[in-house]
């Protein structure tokens, strides 16, 4: 184990001297900028069950079975709620960096004290068992 921790800390020195002086982080704009390969994805499915279901739809005119085509249509729309939102998000965090992160931040808080709450309130319930007789 010894000798592993020498090579990998050789290794390490070695890729952090070769790294290009001008290698940085990405920003939030640029992160949320893989964002939209999801959207184009999304937005492809939304197209595509919605023409499905126009066809099907179209194509069992005057049959009973017709009305199964209305839940391709309506994930196509739902699809494209959730684009709109996303897109909405998206907007939002990048125009106003600052206070999103702020808002993130807050609700990681509250997240975090309440799982901490969670996870304390859950071990006195399991301490306060009676004993068994």
């Amino acid at each position: 184990m010894n000798l592993l921790s020498k090579i990998s800390t050789t290794a390490a020195a070695l890729a952090v001297m070769f790294m290009p002086l001008t290698a940085s982080a990405l920003t939030i704009a640029q992160a949320l900028g893989f964002f939209n390969i999801l959207i184009g994805l999304l937005l492809t499915a939304a197209v595509i069950s919605f023409g499905a279901g126009l066809v099907l739809y179209w194509t069992r005119y005057g049959t009973w079975p017709r009305e199964e085509a209305f839940p391709f249509m309506s994930l196509a729309v739902t699809i494209l709620f959730v684009v709109s939102a996303l897109l909405a998000i998206i907007h939002f965090i990048v125009q106003n960096t600052s206070t999103a992160l702020y808002v993130v931040a807050v609700i990681a808080f509250f997240g975090l004290a309440g799982i901490i709450l969670f996870l304390v309130k859950s071990g006195k319930k399991k301490e306060e068992k009676p004993e068994g007789r």
